[in-house]
This record gives C-alpha cells, structure tokens and sequence, in this order.
C-alpha cells in the first residue's frame, strides 16, 4: 500500500497510516472536513495526529509492535518480515532496519533522561 499524500495550502499531509494491534494489522484512514473560503479561496483543514516517523506509513501500534518483537522477544527482523507476510503485509527487511533505527533516534530525549535520573541517585 502506498500512502496518498495530497497537495494542499502549499504543504504535503498524509492521510493514511499502517497501525497494528497485535494481529491483524490494518490500515487507519484519517479523515479530516475541510472548509474553503470563497472569497479568498482557501482550503484549509484539521490537522491529523503526528507520526512518529515523519513521512512515514507505519502508525504507533506497528512500531510498538516491531520494536517489542525485536528486543523483548529477541526475534530477528527476518523472522518479523515472515510473521508479517503470514498475515498478508510484506515488511521489507530493510524497511524494518530503518523503523528501528528512527524509533531509537526519536527516543533519545528519553534514554537520555532516564539516564540523568539514574545518575542523580546515589546507588544503582
């Protein structure tokens, strides 16, 4: 599935997501009214939810998903993409690699902060 993206007030929105609770994975549709103006001929629209990945198809739940699968449960990313591909979803291995990789840039602020908390205490 490709996501639509559609030109409007001179940015790119997305307007569909992968999401995922643990089974079956299914695709959300965010459907958001607009309202135009006539006399100045403005389109504008309500803002849909962030991604946690910009520009990215896949919602929180598929992320949480892979990101659990991998390190609490030690699976291999080859073994998700056939997991995946059981349930009718092709997930590339590489498409994978790149999610886990952005997950763990995204929860860097935390890591960190959890990591100064730890620091402040006297004892581990």
């Amino acid at each position: 599935m490709q996501e639509v993206e559609q030109r409007r007030s001179g940015c790119w929105r997305r307007d569909r997501a992968i999401g995922c609770r643990t089974r079956p994975v299914f695709v959300y549709r965010y459907i958001s009214p607009q309202y135009a103006c006539r006399a100045c001929e403005i389109v504008t629209a309500a803002p849909i939810p962030p991604a946690v990945i910009d520009g990215g198809l896949a919602a929180v739940g598929l992320l949480t998903w892979v990101i659990i699968n991998k390190y609490l449960d030690h699976l291999p990313l080859y073994r998700l993409e056939q997991i995946a591909a059981r349930d009718g979803v092709i997930l590339s291995r590489s498409t994978l690699a790149d999610w886990v990789g952005r997950l763990g840039i995204a929860l860097a602020p935390l890591v960190d902060r959890l990591a100064w908390h730890l620091l402040q205490r006297d004892s581990l």
